[in-house]
């Protein structure tokens, strides 16, 4: 069940109405059941899942807690990690593994093969990582959760259960904690509804649209010149942004309606002016994960090697990056190129900056430009490996890329003409329309403060955007079910 479905729309609305008039000291207990029912129409198996890496993390930290005798608290701590390390492993890992030695293969040839035992938990990276953040900052002498309804929710909620945002337990379990004082509040109420529907707008408007062009490039990268693969790359940014950072909007106004804040994923990352700030505003939930609780203990461990123990914890960092996006060597180069793009622009940027300040010119209009042009332009060419099938096929459309060919855009299979100037024209709507919804905080105060009017004939118009030129037929999932 996904958030674009009328599944959904029938799911939800029962929950939903039923959240409001049952009583408060059982909401929390009913949202966790709810969440349940939620994932178990995409992995029922992975509710099992779920629960026994919800429960290892409840009592782990427990463990951890209790423990006074600061060695024995570290090792319980790496004990439990390196149990959930597992999972994922076994879950995502194992079975590339298994194809790349040639077992899979062989095993499938030979009808030995037992497809159910075989299955990824959706989400699972995202819960793992999620638990083992919680079980880090019990060792650092934050609160722990000793509600074990609480917990499982926290681990379950189902708006962000399947593709985050990964969470902090300071940061939800408190608001957890207050549901049974929720109260209906129509302000409130409409934030969510809002935010939930230009979710669906960047889903079915911008990222189905794009995928159908997408899609045709890169299922065969070796028949296309140049200008194609060049659109199909700018193409796929946007489409990436608008399936991911538009899920994220679903279920961010989806906890908005429960009186859950959960965490923004997405600042306008493509207009970043330098390969940092793009990191800072892609995926941040994970990013900040990444860096809180990755990087920088390995950047104190190697701290007494300078400039080399810097660019090592680097290239470790996005290479795990790349890795937990996928099991496929192209994710792996993924991985390594941004690697390269942030060591060079770590150790480069405070010199740019200067030189650029001495010559007064360091805040002027055309150098910001330059630079959100140029780091576009990098993101774009690590495009290429997350999303072809293979390595060889990256290499393929790189090469294709300088490739002039005809001047023709469009094909019949994918967008042509007038389909394609919608998908453009939606684009820019989307990036004009991002950068007034995140001008206040929360997004779409500001438009929520206008006339009444104005208000109306802003939600007419996005409604009349997703009815004309949402795609239905066909539905892609999202991107990011995958890792």
């Amino acid at each position: 069940m996904v958030f674009n479905s009328f599944s959904f729309v029938l799911f939800f609305g029962v929950v939903y109405g039923l959240f409001l008039v049952i009583p408060g000291r059982f909401r929390c207990y009913f949202l966790t059941a709810a969440s349940y029912l939620f994932y178990s129409f995409s992995s029922f198996k992975g509710c099992a899942v779920l629960a026994s890496v919800s429960l290892l993390c409840f009592w782990g930290g427990h463990a951890i807690r209790g423990e006074k005798e600061p060695r024995r608290q570290w090792f319980r701590l790496l004990s439990i990690i390196a149990a959930l390390t597992a999972v994922l492993i076994y879950f995502k890992y194992i079975p590339f593994v298994l194809g790349y030695l040639g077992k899979f293969s062989t095993d499938l040839q030979a009808g030995q093969l037992n497809l159910a035992a075989i299955f990824i938990p959706v989400g699972v990276s995202y819960y793992i990582f999620q638990g083992i953040g919680y079980l880090i900052d019990i060792y650092w002498g934050k609160e722990r959760e000793d509600n074990l309804g609480a917990f499982l929710l926290y681990m379950s909620f189902f708006p962000k259960v399947m593709m985050g945002p990964i969470e902090r337990g300071e940061k939800l379990l408190p608001q957890i904690k207050q549901l049974d004082n929720f109260r209906f509040h129509y302000d409130q109420f409409r934030l969510g509804m809002l935010l939930f529907a230009w979710g669906l707008f960047k889903k079915l408007v911008v990222a189905e649209r794009l995928a159908l062009y997408v899609n045709e490039v890169f299922a065969h990268p070796a028949s296309h010149p140049g200008i194609r693969v060049a659109v199909a790359l700018v193409f796929f940014a946007f489409q990436i942004y608008a399936d991911f950072s538009g899920y994220t909007d679903m279920a961010l106004g989806v906890g908005k309606l429960f009186g859950l804040e959960l965490t923004q994923n997405f600042e306008r990352p493509y207009s970043a002016t330098n390969i940092q700030d793009f990191w800072r505003r892609w995926h941040i939930s994970f990013t900040s994960w990444i860096g809180d609780y990755l990087f920088t203990p390995l950047r104190m461990a190697l701290r007494s090697y300078g400039k080399a123990g810097l660019a090592l914890c680097i290239f470790v960092t996005f290479i795990l990056i790349g890795a937990w996006h996928g099991t496929g060597w192209t994710f792996i180069l993924f991985g390594v190129i941004h690697g390269v793009y942030m060591t060079v622009s770590t150790f480069t940027l405070r010199a740019r900056d200067s030189y650029w300040k001495k010559r007064n010119q360091l805040d002027k209009f055309w150098l910001n430009c330059f630079r959100t042009l140029a780091t576009f332009g990098m993101v774009l060419l690590s495009l290429v490996f997350f999303r072809a099938a293979t390595v060889a096929d990256g290499f393929t459309m790189l090469a294709n890329l300088f490739h002039s060919g005809r001047l023709q855009l469009g094909f019949k299979q994918g967008l042509e003409g007038p389909q394609l100037l919608i998908a453009i024209a939606m684009i820019i709507f989307m990036e004009l329309a991002e950068k007034l919804i995140r001008t206040g905080s929360p997004p779409f105060s500001e438009l929520i403060a206008r006339p009444i009017w104005q208000r109306w004939a802003a939600y007419l118009t996005l409604l009349l955007a997703l009815l004309c030129f949402g795609v239905f037929t066909n539905p892609q999932r999202f991107i990011y079910f995958a890792f």
